[in-house]
């Protein structure tokens, strides 16, 4: 190639490989205007239309020599003379431009040149009265393929083409620049709306030459796309007095640029998730792309680069007799010498020794005109087959796209635009369905069925999903997903849903597929994630927080009895030192609490707790626990009652939990209770239920904390009362114990007037033998004790 280039440097030239521009010599750079980067790596066709040689031919229908126009990149004409030689096959050309000296554009009969915007305005420009009459120039522009307008400075159409005319669908006497938006809405390549007051005529006006502008056109709700091109035509003193503006209809062309760049993208993805190893290989054998699974087999990253000389040093190839294969013989190289293969058995051996056993089928490609562009090699593991000697016999391979869709396992659905009827559902997604919706009885019954009805669209979903389909129908999306919930049996259930929209070559919408995936197992996982990074959160901080103050009052009382022990200052210090003890004692029941109330939350949150059931007299054992903490209450000053409207009430229950909810909640009455309150303790038989209330006449709790106190680590401000220390652990454990009876739990409460707990249990027993066998139904009295002192230990000794 650069050698016939050298040969040819008295000419401008440019040289074309499968039609596309690989180099220009300097002086067709001089010729034109354009440099070499600008046109290098171009189609053919595109070059013919940065030329402006489009309206009258184009490079590639070139055969021998041609006379015709060519503009610069400046929109200078240039009449040339083109020719075309083949330099050693059809797919290899040289072109050669030769300039006519001194061409004048004036001379040329427009009509056979077929008349460009940049010829049209020289003849305006240069004020031809004579060879071209007005009546003729606006013959000429009436005629033109291109769609073309002359505007004056008042916005007035001066001429236009029969083709614009037609095109916007408007009569041929139309004189103004707003009638150009009477049935088509234009828009700028960035979406915003190009008014009708002449914005495009004006920056012409201003002495801008434009250059294919973009333009989208909306008309009976089709887009088209336009390149405008405008001039501006001067008098003799250099004014601005017209411009002319041509369009260019280039909708089919984007819409094959689109239709062929998705086509790419979604050869691409059955590419890269095809179940089996694919490379293509290009004209020089070498590895122009990979799947995944190729990358995975051999265990190399997508960065590493990979070809065949670099293949053969990672591993050793073995045929099926275990005879080495050379690089000739690899399956790129063979599909490069046109064979075309299947069952090629390789063994692959790996620097660490181990081996695996692939099978390779390959198929060359051929352009049109019969030349190699491609090849294509599909490999599979047989590791697993060669083990199992009946499948030896499976060896016929299996379709690409149908494997693919298969190994997908997606939920399937596709429907008809703009019925929304639906034309075909895969088994995967009525067997989803069918677990939502009992009323589809098979994937026929499915057939000419609306989605929505298929669904169970509810109104607000309908109309989201309406608005949505208008988006991806006028192209402002290329697609939708969205997470829908479903219940099954009382259960959530989450499914991600596409809508992928499928063109036709006219670029309508006519079908669009949906396509489902279930992700409730993801969506559940990351809630528990969720939940428990939080409650681990919560625990390290508010646990930290809590063992301190008891491990630092114990640390203090220690170091204090130590102190009076060291010094001989014990026997005049008993009080202080078995005040001391005490303290350490009721900060150690601290720790047992707040380990035992820990203990039981990771319990109930992973579903552990367990209650033991026994039919119990409700009231006896309330009663008891309002009687063992009497004594404590009434040495604080404060007053507490017990009242029942019943003497016997047995319900299945499990004593220990009932006891540990009275103490937390009669405690919490405690720490916000001052010295002459009052708690009240009831216990009332409703028939169905029983209903257990603790209530004071404390300092009561804010409404705004009301709906937040069975939170868990959630605390009412502390500065409230100075009675107590606590967790915030305590009545969300009641509420978890309360809810494992099958009960509700509530609570009234109002600043200054005091607070109250009200508990309601299920009036239900249970049979002999379905009671729990254990040994903590009926606690020794010591033990009921320690209870206590482990539930009261957040109160403040006095």
């Amino acid at each position: 190639m650069k050698y016939i280039l050298k040969n040819t440097v008295t000419k401008p030239s440019l040289y074309s490989e499968n039609d596309i521009v690989t180099d220009i010599s300097g002086e067709f750079v001089t010729l034109s205007g354009y440099s070499k980067e600008e046109l290098t790596g171009k189609s053919l066709a595109e070059v013919s239309c940065m030329l402006k040689l489009n309206s009258q031919i184009c490079l590639e229908d070139i055969k021998g020599k041609n006379n015709c126009f060519m503009f610069t990149k400046e929109n200078e004409p240039r009449e040339v003379n083109i020719s075309c030689k083949i330099i050693q096959s059809e797919n290899e050309k040289n072109y050669f431009f030769k300039e006519k000296v001194n061409p004048r554009v004036e001379n040329k009969n427009m009509h056979a040149l077929g008349a460009t915007l940049t010829d049209i305005t020289e003849l305006y420009n240069k004020d031809i009265v004579i060879k071209y009459q007005k009546n003729e120039l606006e013959s000429i522009i009436e005629n033109m393929p291109e769609m073309v307008y002359v505007i004056d400075r008042d916005l007035n159409i001066t001429a236009s083409s029969r083709s614009i005319r037609e095109f916007i669908n408007i009569p041929d006497n139309f004189n103004r620049n707003s009638d150009l938006h009477k049935n088509l809405r234009y828009y700028y390549s960035d979406g915003n709306l190009i008014p009708n007051d002449g914005a495009i005529a004006r920056r012409v006006f201003r002495g801008e030459y434009i250059n294919d502008l973009r333009i989208t056109a909306h008309k009976d709700e089709k887009v088209y796309y336009l390149s405008f091109n405008g001039s501006p035509i001067k008098d003799k003193d250099g004014n601005v007095e017209k411009a002319i503006i041509s369009a260019r209809n280039i909708t089919e062309q984007v819409e094959k640029d689109k239709l062929i760049k998705e086509q790419n993208d979604m050869l691409n993805a059955i590419i890269e998730n095809i179940s089996e190893v694919l490379v293509i290989i290009d004209k020089n054998g070498q590895y122009e792309m990979s799947n995944k699974v190729f990358r995975n087999l051999y265990s190399i990253s997508e960065s590493e680069p990979m070809n065949p000389e670099i293949f053969m040093k990672k591993f050793k190839l073995y045929d099926e007799d275990r005879n080495i294969i050379t690089l000739e013989n690899l399956p790129s190289q063979r599909i490069l010498r046109g064979e075309k293969f299947s069952q090629y058995r390789i063994d692959v051996e790996g620097k660490n020794g181990f081996i695996f056993h692939t099978e390779s089928s390959g198929t060359p490609i051929y352009d049109s005109k019969g030349k190699f562009i491609a090849g294509v090699v599909v490999t599979r593991n047989i590791n697993d087959w060669l083990k199992n000697e009946e499948n030896k016999l499976m060896k016929a391979q299996y379709d690409m796209l149908r494997r693919t869709i298969e190994n997908l396992q997606l939920n399937f659905i596709l429907f008809k635009y703009p019925d929304i009827k639906i034309e075909y559902m895969n088994r995967k997604a009525f067997k989803y369905l069918r677990e939502f919706n009992q009323q589809l009885e098979s994937i026929d019954s499915c057939i000419g069925k609306s989605i929505y009805e298929a669904f169970n669209y509810d109104v607000n979903e309908k109309i989201e999903t309406d608005a949505k389909l208008k988006e991806l129908i006028n192209n402002k999306v290329s697609h939708f997903t969205f997470t829908r919930k479903l219940y099954k049996e009382g259960k959530e259930n989450y499914v991600k849903v596409m809508f992928q929209p499928l063109y036709n070559l006219k670029n309508e919408v006519k079908e669009v597929a949906i396509i489902g995936t279930d992700i409730t197992e993801e969506i559940l996982a990351k809630n528990k994630i969720e939940e428990a990074s939080k409650l681990q959160g919560e625990i390290f901080i508010n646990v930290s927080h809590e063992l301190k103050t008891p491990l630092n009052v114990i640390f203090s009382s220690t170091q204090l009895m130590e102190m009076y022990i060291n010094n001989g200052f014990h026997e005049d210090n008993k009080e202080k030192i078995f005040n001391n003890i005490k303290i350490i004692k009721q900060n150690c029941n601290r720790f047992i609490r707040l380990i035992n109330n820990i203990l039981d939350t990771s319990k109930i949150k992973s579903g552990f707790l367990e209650l033991s059931l026994s039919n119990e007299n409700i009231v006896e054992v309330v009663e008891n626990i309002a009687q063992s903490v009497s004594e404590y209450i009434k040495a604080k000053g404060i007053n507490i009652n017990f009242d029942t409207n019943t003497e016997e009430k047995y319900i299945a229950c499990d004593a220990n939990k009932i006891e540990r909810i009275m103490l937390n909640l009669i405690s919490n009455a405690v720490k916000f209770s001052n010295k002459g309150n009052n708690i009240n303790i009831n216990v009332l038989d409703k028939n169905d239920v029983v209903e257990i209330s603790v209530r004071d006449t404390g300092i009561g709790i804010d409404k705004k904390d009301l709906d937040s106190i069975f939170n868990i680590y959630y605390q009412v401000d502390r500065s409230l009362s100075r009675n107590a220390e606590g967790t915030g652990i305590g009545l969300s454990l009641v509420k978890s114990f309360v809810e494992i009876h099958d009960g509700k739990i509530s609570v009234e409460s109002e600043v200054g007037k005091g607070t109250i707990f009200k508990i309601e249990l299920p009036s239900k027993t249970i049979k002999e033998d379905e009671v729990a066998i254990t040994t903590d139904t009926i606690k020794p009295l010591n033990d009921k004790i320690e209870m206590i002192n482990v539930e009261f230990s957040d109160i403040y000794l006095k």
